[in-house]
């Protein structure tokens, strides 16, 4: 889905025409990004129409509206009613403009006036939507009332890009030293691929990993290990699926996009859901990095698809010390839990030699 905030606005005098004869009339509601996948960015940004989110020098496009968002990504946002000119009595929408066609992923962003001006109309014809995606539209009503109490939020202006920073990120994508730590770091690529099979029967969904074959899911098998040290993984996806990738246990961060920077809201966020897709502020490839700090033992990384986790789209990494043995594999059973010995693919401590070598835009 990708979600806009929009203001109704008695009478013709809003940006946006409501439909025929309603007599109402739309602005849309600029906002600030907070927080991404559950964390606090480094810096804010603002969906304003003047700050270039997407570096694509059309800053107007995003006033008031949320990237795409996939299954179990998460963005936080904080919205200054009395600053945009929102009123008690007020009412406030959340519109979402993506339209999907089918199970692969999402389609198209709906151009926002011609979803509250109700040009785009879907309708049912003998049981079945026609014109349309009926789950785009309005779905979520706010009524602004007035607050006597004293606002002690922080002005999200003043932690914008160049400005103060709020939790900085533990891996720096603009320190000279990570950029050209990259090009020894270790790498992996993983690549989210579909098989043969048809239909949902044998073996439809798998992860290459570092070049290998299409392997299926097994717990046993350890794809990546992290010893502490700076990893780099290439993230691909093929076949025209959207595949929102899950990385279990550790945030890092986007170096590149599509071979490019990636946009404000992912340059400043530790992310731990990485969307890889169609879509038009998406890319089929990317790199991250990231540094297990905390925790060892064993994780998984998966897309979030049901349908495709459940098909073998999921891999096994370790965290742990470097040098210490493999960690057994746990096997629940009805009667308890069990282990059974582990053991690594030959590039899982070494990587594949290929990724970031420095220079990150």
């Amino acid at each position: 889905m990708a979600l806009a905030l929009v203001q109704q606005v008695a009478g013709s005098g809003g940006e946006l025409p409501g439909p025929p004869g309603s007599g109402v009339s739309y602005n849309r509601v600029p906002f600030h990004m907070i927080a991404n996948d559950g964390n606090v960015l480094e810096h804010t940004v603002p969906f304003d129409g003047k700050f270039d989110v997407f570096h694509d020098g059309n800053p107007d496009a995003w006033k008031g509206q949320l990237p795409s968002q996939t299954i179990a990504e998460r963005y936080d946002i904080v919205v200054d009613f009395a600053k945009h000119g929102l009123k008690p009595g007020d009412k406030v929408y959340f519109v979402n403009i993506m339209e999907h066609q089918d199970g692969k992923g999402t389609k198209s962003k709906v151009p926002l006036a011609d979803i509250l001006s109700e040009k785009y109309n879907p309708t049912i014809l003998n049981g079945r939507w026609i014109n349309g995606d009926p789950g785009v539209g309005k779905f979520m009503e706010l009524r602004v009332k007035a607050y006597a109490g004293a606002d002690l939020a922080m002005n999200p202006v003043d932690y914008e890009p160049g400005k103060l920073a709020m939790i900085p990120l533990s891996i720096n994508r603009h320190d000279p030293a990570l950029q050209k730590g990259t090009g020894t770091a270790t790498h992996h690529t993983f690549e989210f691929v579909r098989g043969q099979a048809q239909g949902g029967h044998g073996e439809p969904w798998f992860i290459k990993v570092d070049g290998g074959d299409k392997n299926l899911m097994d717990p046993h098998r350890i794809s990546a290990i992290e010893n502490g040290d700076l990893q780099v993984w290439t993230i691909k996806g093929t076949g025209g699926w959207t595949h929102p990738v899950h990385i279990h246990f550790e945030e890092g961060v986007i170096l590149t996009r599509g071979g490019k920077a990636p946009p404000e809201w992912e340059t400043w966020a530790r992310k731990d859901m990485y969307r890889i897709g169609p879509e038009n502020d998406s890319t089929g490839i990317m790199e991250i990095a990231y540094r297990a700090r905390d925790f060892l033992g064993d994780y998984v990384e998966h897309c979030h698809n049901t349908m495709h986790e459940d098909h073998a789209m999921l891999l096994r990494w370790d965290a742990r010390l470097n040098g210490a043995a493999l960690v057994d594999t746990p096997m629940p059973t009805f009667d308890g839990v069990f282990f059974e010995p582990s053991f690594a693919l030959p590039s899982a401590v070494t990587g594949d030699g290929t990724g970031a070598k420095g220079n990150i835009p």
